[in-house]
């Protein structure tokens, strides 16, 4: 059940608590100074942060515009410091203005957004199933591109599956791409075990029978 003070009485997005102890706003009335606009949109402090935001969000003061009296409105303001004001996260990027890395990903919001146009609020930002972080500080493939290298292999197969390089679209033989490559000895490409029998590339004997699954392909048995 929901407490008496995280009870949202009027539907004005503001529980009791912030109206009664934060906002000073009636937590019976939908629009306590009738302005058009119910509590939880208006603005008590005309910093451009709306009191939701504000009691919700930042965590400021919705009745001061400058709640830490540093000089910074509470709006231009970066409570997490990440070099993202509170305006800019919650308007324009959608990110938590209290957290550096609001997706978890080992990137600050900032450097996401500034510096490798990367999603903040998506760890995977191209989908291949490695996160953004994991992709630039650990790989450093792109974290834009699912196959950095064009060599048909996604990111994620070639560190995960293949045991190739996701750099080097030839990195086990100069004259044959990573798809192509044989990387579990099986007779049968990455990209074929891959795209077309659905078998793992690091896996020779995928459904344990005590035969190759190139072997089970030339007999005519069944590899999965």
């Amino acid at each position: 059940s929901i407490s008496d003070a995280d009870w949202d009485i009027d539907g004005d997005m503001l529980t009791n608590y912030h109206e009664i102890v934060l906002t000073k706003t009636d937590p019976r009335k939908f629009d306590t100074d009738n302005d058009g606009r119910n509590d939880g949109v208006d603005d008590e402090d005309r910093d451009l942060l709306t009191n939701w935001e504000e009691c919700v969000l930042t965590k400021t003061d919705p009745r001061d515009p400058d709640s830490n009296d540093n000089g910074i409105s509470d709006y231009n303001d970066d409570e997490d410091g990440d070099g993202l004001s509170n305006g800019e996260e919650i308007n324009n990027y959608y990110t938590d203005p209290r957290k550096r890395d609001t997706d978890n990903d080992r990137l600050d919001d900032f450097a996401e957004v500034d510096e490798y146009g990367t999603s903040p609020i998506l760890k995977d930002t191209d989908g291949d199933g490695l996160d953004d972080g994991v992709e630039i500080l650990d790989y450093h493939t792109s974290a834009l591109l699912n196959d950095t290298d064009s060599d048909l292999l996604t990111d994620w197969e070639e560190v995960v599956l293949c045991d190739t390089d996701p750099n080097n679209p030839n990195s086990k033989d100069e004259y044959v791409s990573d798809a192509d490559w044989d990387s579990d000895n099986d007779g049968i490409s990455n990209i074929d075990e891959l795209r077309i029998w659905g078998t793992l590339p690091n896996d020779p004997d995928f459904d344990d029978d005590d035969l190759i699954d190139g072997d089970e392909l030339i007999l005519g048995t069944d590899i999965k």
